[in-house]
């Protein structure tokens, strides 16, 4: 994990291993940066904010408080993701580009509590729960 000089890290922040916030930035409380993530120098990321492993928010750029950003997701230099917005796994969002507040971008999987059936059947199963629930 690398802290570049003059960011300004809240409390409860989480950063994951192999990641890096450049100088300059802030990030706000309750963050998590999963592991092999990138914050440009100079970004701002709001409080509650979701950085996915492996996913890289560019230079000067603003990912809103309450806002999830998937794993592999690319958050071009100088971009916004607004308040409480979503960005799927393996979504590009272009360099300048403001995504709306509230927005949902990419695909995004919708988590469900499980039926019994299924906790049974995959109780029985040798299928992972991925392969039930994604098709």
């Amino acid at each position: 994990m690398l802290v570049g000089s003059g960011t300004a890290v809240g409390s409860g922040v989480l950063v994951g291993s192999g990641s890096a916030v450049g100088s300059g930035s802030a990030v706000g409380s309750g963050v998590l940066v999963g592991s092999g993530s990138a914050v440009g120098s100079g970004s701002a990321v709001g409080s509650g904010v979701l950085v996915g492993s492996g996913s890289a928010v560019g230079s000067g750029s603003a990912v809103g408080s309450g806002s999830a950003v998937g794993s592999g997701v690319l958050v071009g230099s100088g971009s916004a993701v607004g308040s409480g917005s979503a960005v799927g796994s393996g979504s590009a969002v272009g360099s300048g580009v403001l995504v709306g507040s509230g927005t949902a971008v990419g695909e995004l999987l919708e988590v469900q509590p499980m039926a019994s059936e299924m906790a049974t059947t995959m109780a029985r199963s040798s299928r992972s729960a991925e392969s039930l629930l994604l098709r």
